[in-house]
C-alpha cells in the first residue's frame, strides 16, 4: 500500500520525523511538500496524524478519481482537489492550469448529481491546495492531484489531517510565554521528540526547558517520566503552570545551570536528550555577532562536557542550536567541531529551521553517544 504524506514547512525536520516513527515503510519520492512511502501493511493513519508534528495530510493512493464510489450511504457529497509537484521542474502555472481542468470536470460532476437528484459541492481554494483547517471545516473529501516528472497524474484520497486546534490550544491558550527568550513551537518540539525515539520508560531530560513546550509533548507522547532544568527560576515556574495548565503530571524540575547538571542528576541515568538550548540575545547589532558567537559556543561546549557524564551509554540527543540571518548570510556555530571533539555522534547533517522572516534560526543536530 502507498500512502502521500503531506510536509510541513521545514521538510527535511518532517522527513527525518517519519523514518524515526513509520516503522517497516519505504519512501519511494519525496519533495519539499510530499513524501510517498510503501508499506506492506495497512498503516494506522489516525494514530500517526496524531502522533506526527510535521505532516499535514495523510492520503492513500488511489487508481482513479474517487467522486462516484464516494457517494455511498451519503446525502450529499462536498469534495475538492489539491494539486503537487512530485519533481522541481514542474512550474506552478502547469498546476494551475491543471486546477482549471480539474475545476471543470468538478462542476460537471456536480450537474450531473444534480440531475440524479443527488446533491454534490465542489469546494474550492486560492491557493493549489485544501488546508486542513478547510477540510476539517467543511467535512469534504480532499482529492490530491500529484504530477511525476513525466507529468503523469497520481491520484490520492486524504484520510487523515492534523489536528490544528490542539497544536494552536497548546501553543497560544498556555498561560505563561516569554516573548523575550523566543518560543519553540509546538509542532517542531512535536518533531525533535519524535526523531528522538527514545524509549517512553526511559527519562528524557531538557536542560534548557524554557516554558515547557518539549517536556509537554514528551508527556504527551506517552513518556512516563520527564526532567527539566533551567538556569531561570521564571522559566521553571511558567514550565510548572504550563504543564498542570494541560493537567499533565510525572515531571521533575529543577532551577539548575546546565553547565552543572551533574551536581544534582546522577552519571549514567538518561538516555534521551530532546532541547533547544539558549539562543543567545534576540536583538543586537550585527556587529556584535562574533562576540555572541565566541560566547555561546564556550556555554555549550561547558553544558555539553558535563552533560556527557549523565548520559547512558549509546543516548540519544535532539538539540537546536541558533543561527542567524544576516543581511547578506547566515552565521553558524562551529558547535560541530566541538561536539564531536567531546565524543559526540553526529547523525546526518543539521537541519536549518526558521520563519522566511526570522532573524535568528534554529538548528537542530541529531546526535548520540
Amino acid at each position: 500500500m502507498e500512502y502521500a504524506f503531506i510536509l510541513g514547512n521545514t521538510p527535511k525536520l518532517s522527513i527525518a520525523e517519519i523514518i524515526s516513527s513509520v516503522k517497516n515503510c519505504t519512501i519511494k519520492t519525496q519533495t519539499d511538500q510530499v513524501c510517498i512511502v510503501e508499506s506492506a501493511v495497512e498503516l494506522n493513519y489516525q494514530y500517526l496524524i496524531n502522533k506526527l508534528g510535521g505532516t499535514i495530510k495523510i492520503a492513500s493512493l488511489i487508481p482513479s478519481l474517487p467522486l462516484s464510489s464516494s457517494y455511498e450511504g451519503k446525502d450529499k457529497l462536498k469534495f475538492g482537489f489539491s494539486f503537487y509537484a512530485l519533481d522541481p521542474a514542474i512550474n506552478p502555472s502547469y498546476l494551475f492550469n491543471l486546477k482549471q481542468k480539474y475545476r471543470r470536470q468538478g462542476l460537471d460532476f456536480k450537474k450531473q448529481m444534480r440531475q440524479e437528484k443527488k446533491r454534490a459541492e465542489l469546494i474550492e481554494s486560492k491557493d493549489l491546495t485544501l488546508s486542513s483547517v478547510i477540510i476539517t471545516k467543511e467535512k469534504c473529501l480532499d482529492i490530491l492531484v500529484m504530477v511525476d516528472k513525466d507529468k503523469k497524474e497520481i491520484y490520492g484520497q486524504t484520510i487523515a489531517v492534523q489536528p490544528f486546534r490542539e497544536f494552536s490550544h497548546r501553543d497560544y491558550d498556555r498561560p505563561n510565554k516569554d516573548m523575550r527568550s523566543g518560543m519553540l513551537p509546538p509542532k517542531v518540539a512535536r518533531m525533535m521528540v519524535n526523531i528522538a525515539a527514545g524509549n517512553p520508560n526511559d527519562v528524557l531530560l531538557d536542560p534548557f526547558c524554557g516554558s515547557g513546550t518539549i517536556l509537554q509533548e514528551a508527556l504527551l507522547l506517552g513518556y512516563n517520566k520527564v526532567i527539566g532544568t533551567d538556569i531561570s527560576q521564571k522559566a521553571i515556574t511558567d514550565t510548572k503552570a504550563n504543564l498542570e495548565f494541560l493537567k499533565l503530571t510525572n515531571f521533575e524540575l529543577f532551577k539548575l545551570d546546565a553547565c552543572h547538571l551533574t551536581s544534582r542528576l546522577k552519571s549514567n541515568t538518561v538516555k534521551t536528550i530532546v532541547t533547544e538550548v539558549f539562543l543567545g540575545p534576540p536583538k543586537f547589532y550585527e556587529t556584535e555577532i562574533d562576540k555572541i558567537v565566541c560566547q555561546l559556543t564556550a556555554l555549550y561546549q561547558k553544558a555539553f562536557t558535563d552533560m556527557k557524564r549523565i548520559l547512558k551509554p549509546e543516548a540519544k540527543l535532539v538539540v537546536a542550536f541558533p543561527a542567524w540571518r544576516l543581511k547578506n548570510r547566515t552565521i553558524h556555530l562551529p558547535i560541530k567541531k566541538v561536539l564531536l571533539q567531546l565524543g559526540y555522534n553526529l547523525k546526518g547533517q543539521p537541519i536549518l529551521y526558521g520563519r522566511p522572516d526570522a532573524r535568528v534560526l534554529r538548528e537542530i543536530y541529531i546526535l548520540n553517544c
